[in-house]
Parts: C-alpha cells; structure tokens; sequence
C-alpha cells in the first residue's frame, strides 16, 4: 500500500501543478474569473479530474478493468468529496479568516489528498 500510496503522490503532484497553473491563469490573468474565485476553483478541479482519473487508474492503482465508464463515475463522485471540501475551506480562509486564496488552497490540499486517496483506494478501484 505504500508504494501505491507514493505513486498516487506523484500523480497529485502533477495534479496540483496544473490545478494551481490553471487557477492562477484564470484568477490572475481575467477579472472575472478573480471576482468568481470559487467558480474558477471548481472548474479547474474537474478538469484536472480526467487527467488524475487516467494516471490513477493506470498507474498509481494499476487497475487492469475494462469498465471505464462506470469507474470514471465512481471515481468523479468520489472526487466531488474532495471538490466539497476544496471548496469549503478555500472559502472559509478567504472569506472568514482573511487568508491570501492560494494560501487557502494549500492548507486544503493535505485534507483533500486523504479523502481522494481513501476514496478511490476503497470505493472508485475496488
């Protein structure tokens, strides 16, 4: 389990780098999408899942099933746990404890981390 762990890592490192490029680019980079940080945020999260899915499955999970189609549904109701609480704690820094959102945005990345892996260890690939 730890190197399966280790590798599920490695594919969120990369998750995360496009997740925070994608965030940035919108946040920073056009006024709208600054003014609807959660919007931004909740679009580049599910667009970041096609990719995770691909790598997890594949790779971090080595799962060999022939049913995509309703592992990727699993697996992207398991990730709207992780969308929830991104959410909720991005907006809690920003809006409640005045925090800088990239901050809030790490400061959730640990908590989302252990309810994906959970999630799709024991539910998505199983």
């Amino acid at each position: 389990m730890l190197r399966q762990f280790m590798r599920y890592g490695a594919v969120g490192v990369v998750n995360t780098g496009l997740d925070f490029g994608i965030y940035s680019g919108l946040t920073r980079g056009f006024e709208w999408w600054g003014e609807h940080y959660l919007i931004a945020n909740a679009v580049t999260f599910l667009l970041v899942v096609t990719w995770s899915f691909f790598w997890n499955k594949h790779w971090a999970f080595r799962n060999k099933e022939a049913r995509h189609l309703g592992q990727y549904a699993k697996f992207v109701f398991a990730t709207f746990g992780g969308i929830m609480l991104a959410e909720v704690i991005l907006f809690s820094g920003v809006e409640w404890l005045n925090l800088n959102d990239l901050l809030s945005k790490v400061i959730a990345g640990p908590i989302v981390v252990l309810w994906n892996f959970s999630a799709y260890r024991w539910f998505a690939f199983v």
